[in-house]
This record gives structure tokens, C-alpha cells and sequence, in this order.
């Protein structure tokens, strides 16, 4: 957890650019900064949380890099497969990493067969 407080607020505004970006309801920033269980209570683990925004911050130019970025605000609500990808971000730092990691497999195969 982040205990110099002139970091934390700039990750903090970082963040909120992100949300403003993407045009983020409270709820979803909610879902997306906290687990199941804390979104029950309103209350939020704050490394949960400092850990999925920290993840998010670096998923977001990965995606406008593979998708353009007026393609990924669309991307991000569209119902594909039952859940939207914010919806499956919301799950957890697993979900997230886990779209980094494939994000950037698709950027590298990208880039292969552009070479």
C-alpha cells in the first residue's frame, strides 16, 4: 500500500482521468477498485484497490494500442459473450493481468507479422 501520500495522489488522479475517459459510472469504478465482499460492506481494501488501479493504468494504453481508442470505449460495454469486458476486468487483479498478458501476445503477434 502506498504510504508516500504525494504518490498516492497522483496515482489517485491518474485514475480519475482513466474513469473520466471512459466515461466510468461509480458503480463501475467501484466494481472495478473492489472485491465482492468489500462492495457488500462499502468498505474497500486498499491494496485490492491500489493493486487493480495500478494493473488498469497499465492495461489501458495496451488496449488503445491494439484496438485504437475510439474502438476500445466501444469495446469495453459490448456484450460479446454474456459479460462485457469491463464486467470481467471487475472480477479481480487476475482478470486484469490476465487481459494485460493477452493483450500483449496479440501486440507481439501484431508486430510479427507486420515486421
Amino acid at each position: 500500500m502506498l504510504e508516500n501520500h504525494i504518490e498516492n495522489a497522483a496515482l489517485e488522479r491518474r485514475f480519475a482521468l482513466f474513469c473520466d475517459r471512459l466515461s466510468l459510472s461509480e458503480c463501475e469504478v467501484r466494481s472495478l477498485t473492489g472485491s465482492k465482499a468489500s462492495l457488500a460492506r462499502r468498505d474497500v481494501d486498499p491494496v485490492h484497490r491500489e493493486t487493480c488501479i495500478r494493473l488498469l493504468l497499465e492495461l489501458e494504453p495496451l488496449l488503445v494500442e491494439l484496438k485504437g481508442e475510439d474502438e476500445f470505449h466501444l469495446w469495453l460495454r459490448r456484450d460479446g459473450f454474456g459479460q462485457t469486458p469491463l464486467a470481467f476486468l471487475a472480477t479481480g487483479p487476475e482478470s486484469i493481468r490476465g487481459m494485460i498478458y493477452a493483450t500483449k501476445s496479440l501486440l507481439c503477434q501484431r508486430k510479427a507479422f507486420c515486421a
